[in-house]
């Protein structure tokens, strides 16, 4: 079993929950970013007696810098060698039809999804860089979490996939730079995943199709119901969150990983769709799934 400590944000629910649960229950240390105190001691409640003491749940807004700042602290102090592993997991989504999406929403998704996500990334590199140093051969791992949405853009939630394009760029930039550093940048991509992420989609959905205005042209009402449809489905074909739980583990336990790793069967085919179709046949798939 693994020794070493890892930092999570997004640990309340969904993907972030089932990762933290199943790396402490590898032998790592988890400091477990919540955003609140409550969601802290229900994931150590959930958490099996024999790794519950591995769980540390810490107060982490990735848009906060104080949060950041603490959260290093606590983590430093914890483990003065460095820290093995940061898996960037935060993130929202944001429904509703680009035109009628306010800039202020768009900043809001961005600052966690994107600037966020830098922002502990870059923080967090001196106790990385520092692991590495105290453990000759060994490398540090920096995990972002991106989606089959960095690869394919769906109408409907556009700024969510500005994001997730933005990560993917971002953590093989990162990569290049961070390499001869001992410091492997990881993007994982999920599929659709079923947890409260769907469901949070749909109320967006519905606040958008809600928000639309009376003169907004009939194609944004129509292929928003389209997607939304989709989305009361979505839960009996997509992955549970444990099967990204486990793929993180097996890259922090990976010497050398890929650059990106693909979770899901309806990630793996929406790729090969995308790499091997002609453009104009692929996007006439999309909206013939996503659109009027």
């Amino acid at each position: 079993m693994r020794s070493d400590t890892v930092l999570i944000t997004g640990a309340s629910t969904g993907i972030g929950r089932s990762t933290a649960l199943h790396l402490a229950e590898q032998g790592y240390t988890v400091f477990a970013g919540v955003r609140r105190d409550a969601d802290g001691a229900a994931l150590v409640a959930a958490a099996p007696a024999a790794s519950a003491a591995r769980i540390v749940p810490v107060l982490l807004d990735v848009t906060r810098e104080d949060h950041i700042r603490d959260a290093l602290a606590r983590v430093e102090a914890h483990a003065p060698d460095g820290l093995y592993a940061l898996i960037n997991n935060a993130g929202f989504n944001l429904n509703g039809a680009f035109e009628y999406t306010t800039e202020a929403e768009a900043r809001t998704l961005m600052e966690t999804n994107v600037v966020g996500l830098a922002a502990l990334s870059r923080a967090a590199l001196p106790l990385l860089r520092r692991y590495v140093a105290g453990h000759p051969g060994a490398t540090a791992k920096l995990v972002n979490l991106g989606s089959i949405g960095s690869f394919v853009g769906i109408p409907w939630e556009a700024y969510y996939h500005a994001s997730k394009f933005a990560v993917l760029g971002l953590s093989e930039a990162m990569r290049h730079e961070l390499w001869p550093q001992g410091i492997r940048v990881v993007a994982v991509c999920p599929g659709g995943i079923v947890t409260d992420f769907l469901p949070k989609t749909q109320a967006g959905l519905n606040a958008g199709l809600a928000a639309l205005p009376a003169d907004a042209p009939p194609n944004y009402r129509t292929g928003m119901q389209k997607l939304l449809a989709m989305a009361g489905k979505a839960s009996s074909m997509g992955s549970p969150p444990e099967a990204v739980a486990k793929r993180i583990g097996k890259v922090l336990a990976t010497a050398q990983p890929r650059m990106r790793y693909m979770v899901g069967v309806d990630a793996r085919i929406t790729l090969v769709l995308q790499r091997w179709l002609p453009e104009a046949w692929f996007h006439a798939v999309i909206r013939s799934q996503f659109t009027a």
